[in-house]
């Protein structure tokens, strides 16, 4: 019953009401609005709508897809589930106490926008016209670093990032 509940709660908050709806439509402006409330609770961490509507923000401006409803929907639910995952990385990472330096941040965003053939300063005018904060793309890569210290595998960023 609680699943049910849940689950009904996080796709009456965080389902868009979008622009373009049917057939998929490539490069077509979809607008993805913020939702308020709590999208899911993880240990004591509350992710909220707005969490999940800028990771899926994030994903939409750095990968380069025909995007439809089927897929807005889609990557809504697997944002939900990375940031679930995330949220036990962030734990796992305390308990190691391993922390993430901004300059290895930093870094990692310069060479995600040269990965992209854009700047630094390209990258984050590309996020703002997604009106996606900086800070959530920082938090991704930071996660991203920590988990791979915490496993010592090399870090991954979770989306493919399309050259524009």
């Amino acid at each position: 019953m609680r699943r049910l509940f849940a689950a009904a709660f996080v796709l009456a908050c965080c389902t868009p009401a979008l622009a373009a709806s049917g057939p998929c439509m490539p490069g077509a402006a979809i607008d993805i609005p913020t939702r308020d409330g709590v999208a899911a609770v993880v240990g004591q961490v509350i992710i909220t709508g707005y969490d999940v509507t800028q990771s899926v923000r994030l994903r939409l401006a750095l990968e380069k897809d025909s995007l439809c409803q089927d897929s807005i929907e889609r990557i809504q639910a697997e944002e939900l589930e990375r940031q679930k995952t995330e949220e036990t990385w962030i734990f796992e990472a305390r308990q190691h106490n391993i922390s993430v330096a901004p300059a290895e941040v930093d870094a990692r965003i310069a060479a995600l926008a040269a990965t992209s053939g854009n700047t630094v300063d390209g990258l984050k005018a590309r996020l703002a016209q997604a009106s996606v904060e900086l800070a959530a793309l920082r938090r991704e890569i930071a996660v991203e670093i920590a988990h791979a210290k915490v496993t010592g595998r090399p870090t991954a960023f979770p989306y493919r990032i399309a050259a524009r």
